[in-house]
């Protein structure tokens, strides 16, 4: 028995390990077994050997090694060169793969992550794999650069709604100037209706400001949160406008709330359309799936297929919906 052929009986004696693996044919699980090997510690792939540590040798042709290596490197990324070689057994012909260690890890195998533990692989999860590419790199939590915020709503418009909220609520009503959250829109209410010689109407129009609580008006002027009177509700709208979001909606209900909503696709625009309520309805289907179709649209409204066709073209010519597709899969 030659020296290599003593050496491979004692990895067989041994049993799989963290850093070997018996297959018997080259397969899918073969490129998992070399990304979690790559992940760990590296690792010796032996094909043509049994679960069992039985040899039972593999046919292995000309282009058979670059095949597997190319099947190994073009599964992984980054991607994973193996050394291979073709030995004997026995008389039966056995392909060693050597998997290295990565230095940079995670390494992934069609989008997903494996590590190595005892004899098996196991998927890593999201936790797993940031500690595990903090490590390699040499990073923590702490050394990161700050994470840009991006805000729902711009800032400059709801710094002026609360402002203005606290500028001109009525403080002869004993009730809270309050913020309300929702999923899809956010409200500044206060308490009290617009100052006398006001109406909603002439907000959305160049307008004289009547402030109601001149003291608290001139402390924010003198702060400079306030730059000029009566220029708050535009500076509203432009904000929303510049950000792609709707402008703001001002009512009086039981107070005066600014509604700031995060897409122009509300109810009161979908009608402004001539959108009817099975198109409605689709549109706030697509806001939450992304996408519908004929066959949903269907479904959705109990029409027949023409009907629902001739709905769906309607929401496209009026720049609603996108189609994509050729007829049929549309």
């Amino acid at each position: 028995m030659s020296t290599e052929e003593n050496g491979l009986e004692k990895l067989l004696a041994s049993g799989e390990t963290e850093t070997l693996e018996f297959k018997e044919s080259f397969d899918k699980e073969t490129v998992e077994t070399a990304g979690a090997f790559a992940n760990t510690k590296g690792g010796t792939i032996l094909i043509g050997i049994t679960d069992i540590n039985k040899v039972k040798g593999v046919q292995v042709g000309r282009e058979t090694l670059g095949n597997w290596a190319n099947r190994i490197s073009q599964g992984t990324e980054p991607r994973v060169i193996p050394e291979i070689e073709v030995t004997e057994i026995a008389g039966k012909s056995i392909v060693i793969i050597w998997i290295k260690e990565f230095p940079i890890k995670p390494v992934s195998v069609k989008g997903k992550y494996f590590r190595r533990i005892g004899n098996s692989n196991r998927i890593m999860n999201m936790q797993e794999i940031a500690q595990m590419h903090f490590h390699s790199v040499g990073m923590s939590w702490d050394k990161l650069p700050a994470r840009e915020q991006i805000w729902d709503y711009p800032l400059d418009a709801l710094r002026e709604a609360v402002i203005n909220a606290a500028c001109h609520r009525d403080y002869t009503i004993p009730s809270n100037t309050e913020v309300r959250i929702y999923d899809d829109k956010l409200i500044v209410w206060s308490p009290g209706g617009l100052p006398l010689g006001i109406t909603v109407e002439e907000l959305y129009k160049p307008h004289s400001s009547v402030l109601r609580n001149k003291g608290i008006g001139g402390i924010f002027y003198d702060m400079g949160w306030i730059e000029q009177w009566g220029s708050g509700i535009d500076k509203m709208r432009d904000a929303c406008t510049k950000a792609g979001l709707p402008e703001p909606q001002f009512e009086e209900h039981q107070g005066f709330r600014v509604i700031f909503r995060k897409d122009i696709y509300t109810e009161e625009y979908l009608r402004d359309l001539g959108l009817n309520e099975r198109q409605m309805k689709a549109v706030t289907y697509v806001k939450e799936k992304g996408k519908i179709t004929n066959k949903e649209y269907q479904e959705l409204t109990n029409i027949s297929r023409q009907m629902a066709t001739i709905d769906l073209s309607g929401i496209v010519g009026k720049g609603v919906f996108t189609k994509i597709g050729k007829a049929g899969r549309a």
